[in-house]
């Protein structure tokens, strides 16, 4: 059976860690240390054995995105990845990017030490007052994205959704429904969308 070849793609990006919207369960995702990821592909490598990709099922999303920024996560909107959700107000952002490069954020580089204060597995605890990001404990960016996959597109009737570098964790949702989760500092990550594109 074919899919209509149209995606929406909504992710919620952040500096540190991310805040699960299921704001009922015990313990969020980003603080458990037994979940690092959820519905991930097993890692790969991922290699282009050609010099031209013409005939690849590949698409590059780099580009603009719709992008919203905030300090910390109780103030992100938790129904932005909701189909019909009006996103006009926020920001054309360019992918690849660093949030702090273009203006979103203070910029940190730590050699030694921790960016949030030490209170495992928590990283929302409240740090002293001159610390460089006191107000931006844990940044969270809202992505979204509209595109057209061309006629044709699966392979062996499977689509998969490739981030090649995300800082640090982040829950992806596409047409309106949770695809699943990852976290680890710029390592790639991939999922199957094949069920959920429309």
């Amino acid at each position: 059976m074919k899919k209509k070849e149209r995606m929406k793609i909504y992710t919620l990006l952040l500096g540190i860690l991310f805040v699960s919207p299921i704001q009922a369960q015990t313990m969020h995702d980003w603080e458990n240390h037994h979940v690092l990821q959820i519905n991930r592909e097993p890692a790969r490598a991922a290699f282009i054995p050609f010099s031209v990709r013409k005939g690849d099922c590949s698409m590059s999303l780099d580009g603009t995105w719709k992008f919203r920024w905030t300090p910390v996560p109780n103030e992100r909107i938790l129904d932005f990845y909701q189909v019909n959700f009006d996103d006009k107000d926020w920001t054309d952002f360019p992918v690849p990017a660093n949030w702090e490069v273009n203006g979103y954020g203070t910029p940190i580089y730590v050699s030694a030490g921790y960016p949030f204060k030490i209170d495992p597995p928590r990283v929302m605890g409240e740090p002293k007052t001159d610390y460089t990001t006191y107000k931006e404990r844990n940044p969270v960016g809202q992505y979204r994205r509209t595109f057209v996959l061309p006629t044709g597109w699966e392979v062996n009737g499977q689509t998969f959704l490739r981030f090649e570098g995300v800082m640090s964790a982040f829950y992806v949702w596409i047409n309106g429904e949770r695809v699943g989760y990852s976290q680890g500092s710029m390592e790639p990550s991939e999922f199957n969308v094949t069920k959920y594109l429309k």
